[in-house]
């Protein structure tokens, strides 16, 4: 039964289940963006225009360090000159996303937590994000 467009009420043995669609239809994404990444079928799509945005030098020095997993995700960025890179490429699924919030923000968490970051955190860290 659906409540207020908003939950599934589903009633299983003696407990009565409430399940936010919204975050359901969230987790359901991630999941298949998951299963897409570990599978490799996920592709880039070449901007016609690389956006260029302005980083720390923290924040590039970071880059190096995750551009094989953010090529495992579809996206190409390169330094474009000291302070800034440029983002070739992102997969379709990161289409809604602000470019430039999405860099910075990705980016920051590898400046931030460097050393204790693991690949497999950050991707998840990305899938969240998108």
């Amino acid at each position: 039964m659906q409540f207020h467009n908003s939950f599934i009420v589903v009633e299983e043995g003696d407990a009565l289940l409430v399940i936010d669609q919204h975050a359901l239809h969230e987790r359901v994404i991630y999941e298949s963006l998951l299963a897409r990444v570990r599978a490799g079928t996920i592709s880039g799509q070449r901007l016609l225009l690389p956006v260029v945005v302005s980083v720390s030098a923290q924040q590039l020095a970071g880059l190096d360090r995750v551009r094989p997993l953010l090529a495992s995700l579809g996206i190409e960025i390169t330094q474009f000159d000291a302070s800034s890179v440029a983002v070739q490429s992102l997969p379709s699924l990161l289409s809604r996303l602000n470019t430039m919030d999405f860099v910075r923000e990705m980016l920051d968490k590898v400046a931030e937590e460097s050393a204790r970051i693991t690949d497999e955190e950050l991707l998840h860290e990305v899938l969240d994000m998108a």
